[in-house]
């Protein structure tokens, strides 16, 4: 028997999730390539956790997973509007 996929899902967001949105100020500028790449690796970190097939879609899993792919200036956008309402 292996490990509930609901509680290694709860483990990446908690550990791995939580540090990229905390840093996320700091790389923030990064180029859209490498934002690309970490959300390829998410992805891959998801499809294992999951066990999805690669050919699963990127918004399936994120629907299921919910979790959406890390983007710092829709992070700050969502934030700011929050925050004038």
């Amino acid at each position: 028997m292996g490990v509930n996929p609901s509680s290694l899902l709860s483990t990446y967001v908690s550990t791995i999730r939580t540090k990229l949105d905390y840093g996320s100020f700091l790389f923030g500028s990064a180029s859209f390539s490498i934002w690309n790449n970490i959300n390829k690796l998410q992805t891959s970190c998801f499809r294992t956790i999951m066990d999805y097939v690669r050919s699963t879609p990127c918004p399936a899993i994120e629907v299921e997973t919910l979790c959406p792919p890390n983007n710092p200036k829709h992070t700050q956008h969502t934030q700011h509007t929050q925050h004038t309402q």
